[in-house]
C-alpha cells in the first residue's frame, strides 16, 4: 500500500491549512506523518512493523526529522537532498519561517535534524547530488558526521554529477530504482 499525504502547506488548501510552521519547521508536519502512520496501522491489511516514508528536498528534511525525533514509528526512510541544518539554507526562505539564527537560535535548533541524530531508529538512506546548489551537499555530510558521533548507522548514496533534482538521463532512473530497492529491502517480504 502507498499513502501520499498532503502535509500542511501543500498547494491548494488555503491559508488556514498553511499555518503552524512559524519557528518550528518539521514539528507539526512530523506529527502529521505520525498520524498518517497510525491511521495505516489501524487498517487490517497493513503490517505495522513495515511502514516507511521517503521524501525529496523538504520531504527529505521531513523524513530525517521523523526518523530522528519520532523513533519507532517508521521502520525505514529515504531522505533525498535534505536540509539537515537550516542555518546553512537560503536566508530569504528561513527568515520568513524561522527568523534568523542570531535572534532565534532555538527555532533553528529544534527544526534541524542534525541536532537529533542520536534519536535515529530504523533504517535510513540519505541521497544527495554533489553539485546541489539549493540544499548544499554539506548538509548530508554534516548529518553523516553527527550520526557517526552518535554511534548510529545510516546508508548514503551520492551523485557526483547531479544537482538538487538528480535529473541527468542516467541518474534519474538510478535514483528512483535505489529508493524503491531500499524500501523493498527493509519493508518488503
Amino acid at each position: 500500500a502507498v499513502l501520499s499525504v498532503d502535509f500542511r502547506s501543500s498547494w491548494g488548501y488555503g491559508s488556514d491549512f498553511a499555518t503552524g510552521y512559524y519557528r518550528s519547521l518539521g514539528q507539526v508536519d512530523a506529527d502529521e506523518a505520525v498520524a498518517a502512520a497510525n491511521w495505516l496501522k489501524s487498517q487490517s491489511y497493513i503490517d505495522s512493523n513495515r511502514i516507511g516514508l521517503w521524501g525529496w528536498s523538504y520531504g527529505g528534511f521531513l523524513t530525517e526529522m521523523v526518523m530522528t525525533t519520532r523513533p519507532g514509528i517508521f521502520a525505514a526512510g529515504v531522505a533525498v537532498a535534505p536540509v539537515t541544518d537550516w542555518k546553512h539554507y537560503n536566508d530569504w526562505y528561513t527568515r520568513h519561517r524561522l527568523n534568523v539564527p542570531k535572534e532565534d537560535a532555538e527555532a533553528f535548533r529544534k527544526s534541524s535534524p542534525v541536532n537529533f541524530a542520536a534519536g535515529l531508529t530504523g533504517k535510513m538512506l540519505m541521497i544527495h547530488g554533489m553539485q546541489d546548489d539549493n540544499v548544499l551537499f554539506q548538509d548530508t555530510v554534516q548529518m553523516v558526521q553527527k550520526l557517526i558521533e552518535a554511534g548510529k548507522q545510516a546508508d548514503v548514496a551520492f551523485y557526483p554529477k547531479d544537482d538538487h533534482s538528480i535529473s541527468r538521463d542516467d541518474s534519474r532512473p538510478n535514483v528512483y530504482l535505489r529508493i524503491m530497492k531500499y524500501l523493498y529491502q527493509w519493508l518488503g517480504d
